[in-house]
């Protein structure tokens, strides 16, 4: 399949169609190209891959739930059968007990399966012999066939992450705990901005950049611009120690100022 067929859809999503080489070890086949869009509140991309299409949803805090549907999961290394069969005999599968650090994830991944109503979600997804679910707290993957590339299952998908979804962590940014009293305090006054645009994804960064109003672009810009000499001192402080949640998303922030484009400014 090839990017320029999702151009309707990226059309119908409200998003954009994107560059972009990956390979998903789920899909088993290389994707060029990507569909972007936020849907229902989600990050959602479409890649389309030789045979197969990929479409993941992320961007939200989910459960410690970890499994797949209809096909082991070659990134998680998930092989072991969960004895919860779903209608027309999918199979699930999850990672193998006796790890003490997975213990949480599995019994939370079984509590979350014995719902009914979570076990009926994936099972409107009608997933076909080659087809696979893969889920994985904050994320929500279906590897299909190509004609699986609509907003009918995206929304499907949705309603998998809407069960999934848990309230946001208020200290939590990009995923990482962020306390400001652990940043000097000179530059302390920057946590709006860093819970604006602090994000690791480049391509994120730059949709969270293209969608701010003018006002709050020229703020990111006259308020983070002049700090930069004081941010770098930041981090080069961490010498060849690993950076703290704070300085990761400082790094972040200062990508962010760098990448303003003149006109957008």
């Amino acid at each position: 399949m090839k990017i320029d067929e999702l151009r309707p859809l990226a059309k119908s999503l409200g998003g954009r169609v994107g560059r972009g080489d990956y390979y998903n070890a789920n899909v088993g086949q290389r994707a060029v190209g990507v569909v972007r869009a936020q849907v229902s509140g989600y990050r959602v991309e479409v890649r389309p891959a030789e045979t197969l299409i990929d479409i993941s949803l992320g961007g939200f805090s989910g459960a410690p739930v970890l499994f797949s549907a209809n096909r082991p999961d070659r990134v998680f290394l998930l092989h072991d059968p969960i004895d919860l069969p779903l209608p027309d005999g999918i199979p699930l599968f999850g990672e193998k007990p006796g790890f003490p650090p997975m213990a949480r994830v599995r019994e939370a991944t079984l509590a979350w399966l014995q719902d009914p109503a979570h076990r009926s979600l994936i099972a409107d997804l009608n997933l076909r012999p080659h087809e696979s679910l893969h889920v994985s707290g904050g994320g929500v993957n279906l590897v299909g066939e190509p004609d699986r590339a609509t907003p009918e299952t995206i929304m499907r998908l949705c309603a998998v992450a809407d069960a999934l979804r848990v309230p946001e962590d208020p200290n939590l940014v990009d995923g990482m705990r962020f306390d400001p009293a652990n940043i000097p305090e000179q530059l302390r006054d920057l946590e709006p901005l860093i819970r604006l645009f602090a994000v690791g994804d480049d391509d994120l960064r730059a949709e969270l950049i293209s969608k701010a109003s003018a006002k709050t672009r020229r703020r990111l810009r006259d308020e983070t611009l002049p700090r930069l000499p004081d941010i770098n001192v930041f981090l080069d402080s961490f010498g060849d120690d690993a950076l703290s949640p704070e300085a990761i998303l400082l790094g972040n922030l200062a990508e962010a100022v760098l990448e303003l484009p003149a006109d957008k400014s």
